[in-house]
């Protein structure tokens, strides 16, 4: 397997750096890589909470909200939503205002270790991870898995948002329980300029996934020919196949 992946890459860099070259060799046809996809978990779905949107989505009167009860909802054990999670979750710049004047823990999460950043980074509402990190959300909060709010953003493309996690000392090279870091999410997503903000921001272009995948050799397998270009020149290494012992 080492061996065909090292073939694979080198074919694909081969053809980036001789184009005339494409016509004979096999199209590189976006496929899995050894099992690694990056991942798009579910988010659980919370109670909706509508205090004023994202640009463009109605406003809605939250004057009647009964926010002292919310709160409270906050301390029992047995609920995983909390009204912050749901607001950050559904883009209600509103809402989480009121929640965070009224209180509201930035940093509390659901079961499975989500905080509202990470709700609001993966679905990439900017204003709401401003107002988060404002409040001093914490960036490098994890998940169960490992992640934190970087690896989310990097997921849907979140370009805006990164840059935010990033300002506010995300740490880039940050990888997840499996090895997935950032870079690896954006290179198997093909975002062109999300890899080059990361690679600015100091990303380690080498760094493998536990099952040994780089950003180069994913980025090949899904056909990312720009994001390659970028890899390549800031130093991805291009592994060569093992040379088999002679007989």
């Amino acid at each position: 397997m080492y061996a065909a992946r090292c073939s694979f890459v080198a074919l694909g860099v081969n053809l980036i750096l001789h184009p005339e070259c494409a016509s004979a060799a096999p199209m590189l046809a976006p496929v899995g890589f050894c099992g690694f996809d990056a991942r798009q978990r579910a988010v659980p779905t919370f109670p909706v909470l509508r205090g004023g949107g994202e640009e463009g989505e109605p406003q809605v009167d939250i004057s009647g909200t009964d926010w002292q009860g919310m709160l409270n909802s906050m301390h029992d054990p047995n609920k995983g939503a909390t009204p912050l999670l749901s607001a950050a979750r559904d883009g209600n710049v509103g809402a989480v205002k009121k929640l965070l004047r009224e209180g509201a823990p930035v940093d509390e999460a659901i079961p499975s270790g989500a905080t509202a950043l990470h709700l609001a980074a993966g679905f990439n509402h900017q204003t709401v991870v401003r107002e988060l990190l404002d409040a001093g959300a914490s960036v490098q909060k994890a998940d169960e898995d490992g992640d934190t709010a970087l690896h989310g953003a990097a997921a849907v493309g979140g370009l805006d948002v990164v840059r935010a996690l990033l300002i506010e000392g995300a740490d880039v090279n940050h990888a997840s329980k499996d090895g997935t870091s950032p870079l690896l999410i954006a290179a198997q997503r093909g975002h062109v300029d999300l890899v080059r903000e990361l690679i600015r921001a100091g990303a380690d272009v080498n760094k493998p996934h536990s099952d040994g995948a780089t950003a180069l050799s994913i980025a090949t397998e899904q056909g990312h020919t720009e994001v390659m270009r970028l890899l390549i020149d800031a130093g991805a290494i291009v592994a060569t196949p093992p040379i088999p012992p002679s007989s």
